[in-house]
């Protein structure tokens, strides 16, 4: 009788072996460690922070090789990505910020596809320490613009990720660049045609939408901190354009609310009736009146209500 071994049952897994999660002796996960910490990571770091060939080289062959430089920051871009994804800290996230400054719109717009990859592999919980990276290194001119549109195009990536309090931690910070894009210079300067015709962020207006996200994801405890910048900017001016603006932040506040899981139906009635009723301290008008002395108040009450339909003559100086 044929007695042949068993045919052994080859187990093909379901999952692939990038993201399955395997569980190793001590020595061996003692051994991977020491080899990403001491060999790869070091790797991948100089590769984004070493000088580039542009750099080190004299400033008349740095506008000879523009292109070059400019194609090596477009490389150095997926490196950075990887490594976020590798060590998983949001200090690294400053390397894609600095490359946000460059003059060329491809690499702009490569560096914000891999701060969107970066995000989404750290989660929304860091969105608040690269929107401070961010803000300490795009400080002038047209960087501005970038930063405006970078932060707008990360919050869209990260918008299936968000838990509550993620965008508490961030939302000042937020706030303060859609206020200098909508009520400060940034606003002048998306109307100069030279300006919106070499920067590409600066040809539409993204925080508005911008406000809408945060609406969307906002907490309770948050929700007077995203009126208030609104609230400071009517009591300060009463131009046409400014009170425009600020009703359709308004606007765009209202529908991302509507769309907000985050916030109960009763707490959102109480803000509502709060916000109606100027029933919320901070809210409410600061400028205090002006208290009349008992003179004032005695010739108030002794003036004469005007019943007559003719207005009175004007009186000649």
């Amino acid at each position: 009788m044929d007695q042949s071994p068993p045919e052994q049952e080859v187990i093909t897994p379901s999952e692939p072996a990038v993201t399955r999660n395997t569980i190793l002796p001590r020595s061996t996960a003692g051994r991977v460690i020491r080899v990403i910490s001491v060999g790869l990571l070091p790797q991948l770091h100089r590769c984004i922070a070493q000088r580039t060939q542009a750099e080190s080289s004299h400033k008349v062959n740095k506008r000879q090789r523009g292109f070059d430089s400019d194609k090596e920051d477009i490389l150095r871009n997926p490196s950075s990505a990887g490594r976020c994804q590798t060590i998983a800290e949001t200090a690294l996230c400053g390397d894609g910020a600095e490359l946000a400054r460059s003059r060329l719109d491809s690499v702009r717009r490569v560096t914000r596809e891999t701060l969107q990859q970066i995000m989404v592999a750290l989660g929304p919980s860091h969105l608040a320490t690269l929107v401070k990276e961010m803000m300490a290194l795009l400080t002038r001119g047209f960087e501005v613009h970038v930063l405006v549109y970078t932060v707008h195009s990360i919050m869209v990536a990260l918008k299936g990720l968000f838990k509550a309090g993620d965008i508490d931690g961030c939302l000042q910070d937020i706030l303060e660049v859609c206020q200098r894009d909508l009520f400060g210079s940034l606003a002048e300067e998306k109307e100069v045609v030279q300006i919106a015709r070499n920067v590409q962020e600066a040809r539409s207006t993204k925080s508005f939408h911008t406000f809408s996200l945060l609406a969307q994801f906002i907490s309770d405890s948050c929700l007077t901190d995203l009126l208030l910048p609104l609230k400071q900017m009517l009591t300060s001016s009463f131009s046409h354009k400014t009170i425009s603006r600020v009703s359709e932040c308004l606007r765009h506040i209202v529908m991302g609310l509507t769309d907000n899981t985050f916030l109960s139906v009763e707490s959102l009635l109480i803000f509502t009736y709060g916000v109606t009723s100027d029933s919320i301290p901070e809210l409410t008008s600061t400028i205090k009146k002006k208290e009349l002395t008992p003179t004032q108040r005695e010739k108030l009450s002794r003036r004469q209500v005007d019943t007559f339909i003719i207005p009175a003559a004007p009186r000649t100086r």
